[in-house]
């Protein structure tokens, strides 16, 4: 039931800088008025793909539903109340060039920021603004090897997500075929 959401995060998809992106959304039994929403958009853009499934699936098996769909060779996921920087899949593309001796990146990861609603307790806004640690926390670098990767895990701290939601990396699709259970 992202409705309230839907039209600005679609915004920020289609207007980003590097166009050639297929848009599917995968919608898990809404009750709301997202698919009305998102019927606009399908009708001024092709590249918006939309499911919606029988039963409600929740998360992680929507994920794979959406997986289901995707064409392309790059995955970032989008939910419903996040937002894109116009140049996000741009700069996370530049970012899968070769890194050296023929090694190329598989799971990209991009800086992210809050957006907090009016309403919310400052007790959670302060949490969101300034206790939640990024990976600009713990290195300098653009860049991070497996073991630099480790070590930011390392001064993090047990159970503390540096890396952000999954909105917050892209990923090669040939992941999920590698380390998939099936």
């Amino acid at each position: 039931n992202g409705g309230r959401f839907i039209k600005e995060c679609l915004n920020s998809a289609i207007n980003q800088s590097f166009s050639n992106i297929e848009i599917v959304i995968v919608d898990d039994c809404s009750t709301d008025d997202t698919f009305s929403a998102v019927q606009r958009f399908m009708r001024e853009d092709n590249r918006i793909i939309y499911c919606k499934n029988d039963v409600n699936l929740g998360l992680a098996k929507n994920w794979n539903k959406c997986l289901e769909h995707c064409r392309g060779k790059w995955i970032k996921f989008l939910f419903q109340d996040d937002l894109l920087h116009p140049d996000c899949v741009e700069m996370m593309l530049k970012s899968s060039t070769e890194v050296a001796n023929d090694i190329f990146p598989r799971f990209i990861i991009g800086e992210r920021d809050f957006v907090i609603e009016d309403g919310v307790s400052d007790v959670l806004k302060n949490y969101y603004e300034q206790q939640i640690i990024r990976i600009r926390d713990l290195t300098e670098n653009t860049t991070i090897s497996p073991q630099d990767f480790s070590v930011a895990m390392t001064k993090a701290g047990t159970g503390v997500n540096f890396i952000g939601e999954p909105s917050s990396v892209m990923l090669r699709r040939d992941i999920f075929s590698d380390y998939s259970l099936s």
